[in-house]
């Protein structure tokens, strides 16, 4: 078994990909705008040009207005300390822009109706954790990737679906050990080959809720033999259940023997034929 089943975070490692409180950061919405205070350029009654309010609740707003309304590039300060810092239309913040979060948490990219949407970069504040990629109304959604540590050492990179690895992806755990395949629900669901960073072995096949289920090929590589660019290696092919050797499988040893048989648990069970 590989003691990796989906992707860690630092909480459960069986458990969705993101915890609540490293990734979902909710972006505020622009509360009911009633105005306390406004500095700045005016036509016909109307605020125009550039300009400063200030709102209840202690917001308040800098930038650019047309039409009574903001409306173009400006920045936004809720009272808990959030800013937002890029375009807005009509009221509404869409187009480009920057969220910055009291921790140190920053997202630079595409935004619509105050969301996360289309294509962005999360930073968190605290955590070494960095997202890149696309979203969906403030979710990790479609292509990214999620870096978890150190660049290049620990990452998902692949499809994600409403924050989590969903589909095909490739991820490279703090350990060394790599997977390419399929995800469901933030586990290696579907097929897969996971090798691991010793270079001791590798297995390609069907993965179930995070571990080898189904069928599927285990190598384990040995010693390189003298004078050669091969590695001697053992391997077992046939079905697995909950990472385990279990049914009928045949096991291929370096010196060419074989074993044909069943399997329970990883040991030989039952009625076996040797070659």
């Amino acid at each position: 078994e590989s003691g990796e089943t989906g992707i860690n975070t630092g909480g459960s490692i069986n458990g969705a990909a993101l915890s609540e409180a490293d990734v979902k950061y909710e972006e505020p919405i622009l509360p009911n705008l009633i105005i306390l205070g406004y500095e700045g350029g005016k036509e016909k009654g109307l605020f125009e040009g550039y300009g400063k309010a200030t709102y209840v609740g202690g917001h308040s707003y800098t930038g650019d207005w047309s039409g009574g309304m903001m409306n173009g590039q400006g920045r936004y300060e809720w009272a808990d300390g959030v800013v937002y810092s890029g375009t807005i239309v009509n009221n509404q913040i869409d187009g480009v822009g920057t969220y910055q979060w009291p921790d140190g948490s920053v997202y630079q990219g595409d935004v619509y109706r105050g969301r996360r949407h289309g294509t962005g970069i999360f930073r968190h504040g605290k955590n070494p954790l960095t997202y890149e990629g696309e979203w969906h109304m403030g979710h990790m959604h479609g292509k990214g990737t999620l870096q978890l540590g150190r660049e290049g050492q620990n990452y998902y990179t692949g499809d994600f679906i409403m924050n989590i690895p969903f589909g095909k992806g490739r991820r490279q755990y703090a350990s060394g050990n790599l997977y390419e395949g399929m995800w469901v629900n933030g586990k290696r669901h579907g097929y897969g080959v996971f090798s691991w960073s010793n270079g001791n072995g590798e297995y390609l096949g069907q993965w179930e809720n995070g571990v080898q289920n189904g069928h599927g090929v285990h190598i384990w590589y040995i010693i390189r033999a003298e004078e050669s660019q091969y590695a001697l290696r053992n391997y077992y092919e046939g079905n697995f259940l909950d990472g385990r050797r279990n049914g009928y499988g045949t096991f291929y040893y370096s010196s060419g023997t074989k074993y044909i048989g069943e399997w329970k648990a990883d040991q030989k069970h039952g009625k076996v034929t040797i070659q």
